[in-house]
């Protein structure tokens, strides 16, 4: 596989999959039901939009590139807690005011949000005690890509709960 190709572009193949899984995720009765939940859908193309166009033309050394040392790595993962967080506390605090049907609703989307944040993003780890320091930082840039994308994929299914907490609490 050729890493530094697909480091280029895996911010356009993120947003081709996010299509692919919304469609395949997401029922078509909610999407009409509640049609702002689109806001989260379009959240994560913007998110990964601007990713992509924010990858630079230019080569640089690993050492050089701070986005991908193991602090920056960690605060995607903290990151991915404080999603995971908002989750359980928008599902503790809805538990008595709405509906069963609704709370099926929401569940999904809560569901949703944990598998593409901690779920998928904490347990990635790095790779290492490999010879080639370049295919080591290259691999491990990809993986930090790839768990930003399920960050975003995360985000855009907690803006959907939001939406449809607050649609029905208005």
């Amino acid at each position: 596989m050729d890493y530094k190709k697909i480091n280029k572009n895996i911010n356009i193949i993120g947003i081709f999959i996010w299509i692919i899984l919304y469609v395949l995720l997401v029922p078509f009765k909610l999407i009409k039901k509640y049609p702002l939940i689109l806001l989260g859908f379009f959240y994560v193309i913007f998110i990964l939009t601007a990713n992509q166009l924010l990858i630079g033309k230019h080569k640089t050394r690993s050492e050089e590139e701070i986005e991908f040392t193991y602090t920056n790595i960690k605060e995607v993962n903290s990151r991915a807690i404080q999603v995971a967080s908002v989750a359980f506390a928008i599902a503790i605090s809805i538990k008595g005011l709405f509906p069963k049907a609704l709370l099926k609703e929401i569940i999904l989307f809560l569901m949703l949000t944990l598998l593409f944040g901690a779920a998928i993003i904490i347990p990635i780890y790095f790779i290492s005690n490999q010879k080639d320091n370049e295919e080591i930082y290259i691999r491990n840039q990809f993986l930090a890509r790839l768990r930003n994308i399920s960050l975003a994929y995360s985000l855009g299914f907690l803006v959907a709960t939001i939406i449809i907490v607050l649609i029905n609490t208005i």
